[in-house]
């Protein structure tokens, strides 16, 4: 996933973007990455797997929430209720790529009405290496993407409050187990809120991108460049790591007895 997500990362950096009366962008005719036929793919496959992470944040909280219920609960819920659930909530979150993937793109001769905007200096083969979007459908997708957003964080704290309200009713449950649990679903929301300053983690890589544009930079030059894309990606795993240690005294003690 994250050799992925490198790749598709790559392709929007590479790919300029030229701020005409509308967003389009312009493949270079030696762009290392000729496995995706248009950057919007790229975005596409980007998408897909960035989204899919909220349904598996929210099975993980659904695990952390069945295992405090007591076994005559209307909350508790079958295996196959939680996969039909958890496969819905996938499907659901994938609704805003046909947004993307279906008549974003404009027509050629759509686009040559834009072509008195363009300078004599630019490339003549400029228009078959350009796509371009409608501002309206992406606010369409915007819309959509943020309310699922905001969807899911809502379906976490819900499940989180009744969590901790289980943990507090509950009597079935002894102080030490209601201890563990609680350390457990504190780790899940320290990571969750790490995980939501994701799109700083695409915002790093775009404005590194836009400054190799900007500032001509070739060759050599751009190595540092691309090391801060990796880093960024890899952002998570570390993150991920430091929140076990941090707050996990067994994951501690593992590390300790290694070193």
């Amino acid at each position: 996933t994250l050799g992925l997500l490198n790749d598709v990362i790559a392709q929007l950096v590479f790919d300029p973007l030229f701020l005409l009366p509308l967003p389009c962008v312009t493949r270079f005719e030696n762009n290392h990455l000729q496995f995706y036929k248009y950057i919007l793919s790229s975005q596409i496959v980007w998408l897909i797997v960035v989204a899919e992470q909220g349904p598996a944040y929210i099975a993980c909280f659904i695990h952390r929430h069945q295992a405090v219920l007591p076994p005559s609960t209307h909350w508790r819920l079958s295996k196959r209720a939680k996969i039909a659930l958890l496969t819905f909530l996938s499907l659901i979150m994938i609704t805003p790529v046909p947004l993307l993937w279906v008549r974003v793109l404009f027509e050629a001769q759509q686009f040559c009405l834009f072509q008195k905007f363009l300078s004599p200096d630019w490339p003549s083969d400029l228009l078959d290496r350009t796509v371009c979007s409608s501002f309206e459908l992406i606010q369409r997708f915007a819309f959509l993407s943020s309310f699922l957003n905001i969807s899911v964080i809502l379906i976490v704290v819900s499940i989180v409050v009744h969590t901790f309200q289980q943990l507090g009713q509950s009597h079935l449950l002894s102080e030490k187990q209601r201890y563990y649990q609680r350390i457990m679903i504190r780790i899940l929301i320290l990571q969750y809120i790490i995980k939501s300053l994701i799109p700083a983690v695409v915002l790093i890589p775009n404005v590194a991108g836009f400054a190799v544009l900007v500032f001509g930079w070739s060759g050599s030059a751009v190595y540092p460049v691309i090391l801060l894309i990796l880093s960024t990606n890899s952002t998570n795993s570390f993150t991920h790591s430091a929140v076990l240690l941090g707050t996990t005294p067994l994951y501690r003690g593992i590390i300790k007895s290694i070193v």
